[in-house]
């Protein structure tokens, strides 16, 4: 299954309004363990802190400030928040908010992604 497919399922699992793209596509990627790329935790903190964006009202107040943010905020005030480096972006030795292209599988008995 694809990561587009999957962060479409988990928003209409939501019943919520269409949260910022970038900001699901944050919130629920894999979570990966750590490593070279993804801090000595994974990408764990990353992916906790956008679900919380995006299922606590009062989180998302909070880090917006009250206001409506474009997919260039949203991405500048995550990487800010979580101290990456605009110098970053694009090197594959350093960590991302959205590793890109990942499969993801599912479970055959209980249907959960694995």
């Amino acid at each position: 299954m694809t990561q587009s497919v999957v962060i479409d399922l988990a928003v209409q699992d939501l019943g919520m309004e269409e949260p910022p793209a970038i900001l699901a596509k944050v919130a629920f990627q894999p979570a990966a363990r750590g490593g070279n790329c993804h801090f000595t935790t994974g990408n764990i903190q990353i992916v906790k802190k956008a679900r919380e964006l995006i299922l606590v009202e009062q989180e998302h107040a909070e880090f917006t400030g009250g206001r409506n943010l474009n997919k260039a905020k949203w991405i500048s005030s995550l990487e800010e928040f979580f101290r990456m480096s605009e110098s970053d972006c694009g090197d594959i030795e350093r960590e991302k908010l959205v590793v890109d292209c990942q499969d993801i599988y599912q479970c055959a008995t209980c249907d959960h992604f694995v």
